[in-house]
Parts: C-alpha cells; structure tokens; sequence
C-alpha cells in the first residue's frame, strides 16, 4: 500500500470518527411522555428525537452501541433515574445505506423494559416499569444518552409542556438550542425554574413554592400535596384549622401540621406540644441541640432522652443514628 493511499485510508478513519463524536450535542425533541399510573406500580416513558446532528456508526466500527451498550440519564429538576442498556442480546442490526440499531430487553439491575431504535436523523425509545426514588415534581424534563461515542441530549422546558398533572408529563417540540451542553450541570440549569443555590429566586408554574434543598437543588414544590411531603418548603395541605410547618433539626428538615393558632415545639419560635410532653433542648454530639417535645415521664435511657436524677444529664453516646444510646452522665459532655 502506497503512502498516499495509507494516508487517504487514515483520513477516511478519522473522519469516520468525527462523525460519531459530532453526536456529543444537545438535539431537537419530537415528543416526551411520562405517565405514572399509580398504585399499580406501572410506568410508561416515551421519547422521540429527529435531528441531523444524530449520528451512528457503521456496525462494528467504534462506538458501535450493540457493541459497547449505552446508558440513559431521565432527569427532572429534583431527580436522576440512570438506566444501563447493555450490549449483546436483545441487540438487532439492520446494516444498509442508513444501520439501524435496535434493541428491546431489560436494563442492567432491574425490571425496566427498554425497546430502543437509532439511526442516521433520528431515534425512539420506549421505557416500562422505570421508577423514580421520590415522586418528583416535574416542571420540565430531560433525557441523556451516554452513547459510546458521546452524549446527546434533549430537554422539554415550560415552553414545551402541555400537560404536567396526576402523574402525567406531556411535552413536545424541545429545540436543541434549550441546552448549551450534555454535561449534567447544563442541563439542571436548563430545566430547573428555581435558579441555583442559595437564593432559589426563579419562578415555579401555577402556584408552586420554590425552595432550597442543600441535598440537591433549588426545587419547584407543590401546595397541593400532604403538609409531611411538602419538604423543604413546607407549604403543603393539612386538615382544618391546622397550618403546615418546618421543623428544624440538625441533621434535616421536616414538616408537620399543628393547630394553626400555636407554633409547634422545633418550629421557629415554636413551644407547642401534645398534652403530657414538654418542648425540651435535646443535646447531640458537637454542640448541636435541637428542641422538641419529650414525653413528661420519660426517663434517659430507657426510650431516648429523657429525665435523670439530680447533678446528672442526658447525654448520646455514639453518633447520631438507629443504634444510638442516651445515658444520665455526670458533669458537663
């Protein structure tokens, strides 16, 4: 082989991978659907994307996805559920002008059914059974795919939506240009109405709260829920006469409804307690305290806190969890 043909065949090689890593890009979204149906545990996502900036490669060159597998990153401002799709079975090829790759099966370490085609211009996946660790709030959506030759995103903000209510998100016509990049922290920027940390000073659809949650992000939080799982802004609904208020700990925040006319003991200003306990300071290690009410005839030790005999306190040994031992100690801990 002549140089000139060596180089023309490297050429050929490297824009062939050029190609591929041309995918790495945020794309148009066609349509976004999620629907969560409940009790019965099922869930039902569909997303279809047609853009020119989706590329594939030639069966068996690099970055092959029936090959190598792919991940699938479905975000919302508050939540992250990844999916592993590996390679080899459930993988068909259809090689031509334009491959298509295709695949239907379970993802890697769990139940979730995927029925997945890409090709040159467009793809389509279909996810059953996916489950997010809490039930988010959605306000706007993305989907990620980790392919081997790099990330292509799309994401479905307020312009997009055309239903978010009962466990359903509807969405369509996402334009690339929504995102300036497939990184995860472009994305949250993009489809998250609350701005960042610390402030939390956008704007949530319809009558939404936002709040700031340290463990995550700026979060859009519904009214419309029980008062227990409104966290962190606590504004949720409570039965009458009782209002929905933060409770106040070191170590997370909660919220409980009280009667309306009284401040609940571990609330801001709050000493409201049930008859038969008192709001009372509880120690914890490294000078953290936080009040809330103690039955009046507890005793230290036998159920948590509680009261000691003269010239003793109650005092935690070990750190803070479901082991945790209180013991009336003398002198100051």
């Amino acid at each position: 082989m002549t140089h000139s043909i060596r180089r023309a065949a490297l050429w050929t090689s490297l824009l062939s991978l050029l190609a591929s890593a041309a995918t790495a890009d945020p794309i148009d979204g066609k349509r976004l659907a999620f629907r969560d149906y409940g009790s019965s545990g099922k869930t039902a996502l569909t997303f279809v994307s047609k853009d020119p900036d989706i590329l594939v490669p030639a069966p068996g060159a690099v970055g092959d996805p029936s090959q190598a597998g792919f991940y699938i990153d479905v975000m919302t401002s508050s939540e992250t559920v990844e999916l592993h799709i590996p390679s080899g079975p459930g993988w068909r090829v259809r090689q031509g002008g334009r491959p298509l790759y295709m695949y239907k099966g379970p993802t890697v370490g769990n139940d979730d059914f995927v029925t997945f085609a890409i090709r040159d211009g467009g793809l389509k996946l279909r996810v059953r059974g996916m489950q997010f660790p809490e039930s988010p709030v959605f306000e706007a959506m993305a989907i990620r795919l980790r392919l081997p030759t790099g990330a292509i995103c799309s994401a479905f903000t307020s312009g997009t939506v055309r239903r978010d209510e009962d466990g359903v998100f509807a969405a369509s016509a996402a334009p690339a240009s929504v995102l300036s990049g497939c990184e995860r922290s472009r994305i949250i920027d993009a489809i998250n109405p609350c701005g960042h940390l610390p402030t939390c000073g956008g704007n949530c659809r319809g009558d939404g709260e936002c709040a700031a949650d340290a463990t995550r992000y700026c979060v859009c939080v519904s009214p419309h829920q029980p008062c227990g799982d409104s966290a962190p802004a606590c504004n949720g609904e409570c039965p009458g006469g009782e209002a929905c208020f933060t409770i106040i700990h070191p170590v997370a925040l909660s919220c409980v409804c009280a009667p309306s006319e009284q401040i609940p003991c571990g609330a801001d200003g709050g000493t409201y307690c049930p008859g038969g306990s008192s709001c009372q300071l509880v120690p914890l290690r490294f000078d953290d305290v936080y009040w809330t009410c103690i039955d009046d005839d507890a005793v230290c030790g036998e159920a948590g806190f509680g009261s000691c005999p003269p010239g003793k306190s109650c005092r935690l040994f070990g750190a803070p969890g479901p082991d945790v031992i209180w013991a009336c100690l003398s002198g100051d801990f």
